[in-house]
């Protein structure tokens, strides 16, 4: 066989090639095509593996903005951040443990403790015998954890520091709660606030003093210097004025200084315009129904007569008007045709000299009032 192919091999025709040219040519094709279809099966995986790497990539990266969106959710607050420096502290004592128990030989037990230590007490160790290279290398390590040490105690006793200063923030611009109760409750500030007070003051003598809650949008530190200049010392008579800012119109804040507690609720004008005026009270009614267990009753002054009917629809029977400016233009002019009928309205109204108690004494019905008044 193979003696006829070199004989075909011999002979040369015009343009028509050899045997072993054809072979080689089909062997020629074949590689070609299989390195053709080794190169597209590579391009059609890596066509399929691109995508996959991408969206791996992606999703890499979306768990990791998750993951750094729950962090900042957790150390947006106090509690959270106290967490993390407790991990991050038992985190730095386990890691400090190796150094100890090298350094010094301790036990795990004595390491955690010493580890503790020096982050409450940073300090460099030189007092190190041993070669030259056992010695640097205890200083670098004692360097290290002093410094590591250091920086995580300042930064726990600035997060103390900044928790309370921000307490004392808060109580200074009167934002904290008021755990009082029977207390009598004045929603808003206006120009009757002092003797309303006041007047407050005298009511409390008899029963030893009592505690008066202003929740008002003004200045807890310049409203409290107005009240002492404003009423002396002995005009207290035993009642406590807290302060508080805050937005009568939410049922927070009338929480905050415990309305549904208070033995009567006073809300003052809060604007001169009569209608803006009735308008927030009519909100602040609304924020007080939905109050649980409400205590005692509620008084309002009204700025227009003709919303009475309005506000008591929505105040109910805890509801009680009153039209300040009204009352005080008839005592004016009943108190101008009769010059000794101020004193009767002084002696009536005001808590000054005798004062009027309503009881009930059910041994004394029926009898006259000379047998009541022998009893």
């Amino acid at each position: 066989m193979e003696s006829l192919v070199d004989a075909t091999e011999s002979i040369v025709h015009d343009g028509v090639p050899t045997l072993r040219e054809l072979a080689n040519q089909t062997a020629e094709a074949q590689l070609l095509e299989l390195e053709q279809a080794s190169s597209a099966s590579a391009a059609n995986a890596w066509q399929r593996l691109v995508p996959m790497v991408k969206t791996t990539v992606a999703a890499m990266q979306d768990a990791w903005v998750w993951t750094m969106y729950m962090i900042d959710n957790a150390m947006a607050t106090g509690t959270g951040q106290m967490a993390a420096l407790a991990l991050f502290g038992v985190a730095l004592d386990l890691m400090m443990c190796p150094y100890e128990m090298f350094a010094f030989q301790f036990a795990f037990g004595e390491a955690l403790y010493q580890g503790i230590l020096d982050i409450l007490d940073p300090k460099i160790e030189d007092n190190v015998v041993g070669t030259e290279s056992h010695i640097w290398s205890i200083r670098i390590q004692s360097l290290t954890v002093s410094l590591v040490g250091m920086l995580y105690f300042n930064v726990v006793m600035g997060i103390i520091v900044d928790a309370i200063v921000s307490k004392m923030e808060e109580l200074k611009e009167g934002r904290g709660s008021i755990l009082e109760d029977n207390h009598t409750l004045m929603l808003g500030w206006c120009n009757l606030s002092f003797t309303f007070i006041k007047e407050v003051c005298k009511a409390n003598a008899s029963e030893g003093g009592g505690v008066v809650v202003v929740l008002s949008t003004r200045n807890k530190v310049e409203l409290e210097k107005e009240l002492h200049q404003m009423i002396h010392e002995d005009e207290w008579q035993g009642t406590r004025v807290i302060c508080c800012f805050g937005n009568a119109l939410l049922t927070t804040e009338l929480l905050r200084v415990s309305a549904h507690l208070a033995r009567s609720i006073t809300i003052m004008p809060s604007d001169e315009r009569a209608d803006v005026s009735d308008a927030n009270l009519m909100r602040t009614l609304l924020s007080i129904q939905s109050l649980p267990e409400l205590k005692g009753h509620v008084v309002a002054d009204v700025g227009d007569v003709d919303n009475n009917s309005l506000l008591k629809v929505v105040g109910g029977n805890i509801l009680e008007t009153v039209d300040a400016k009204s009352i005080i233009g008839r005592l004016v002019v009943m108190g101008s045709r009769s010059a000794q009928l101020t004193k009767v309205y002084n002696a009536v109204l005001g808590f000054d000299g005798s004062e009027f108690y309503l009881s009930e004494w059910p041994e004394c019905v029926g009898l006259a009032f000379n047998d009541v008044a022998e009893r």
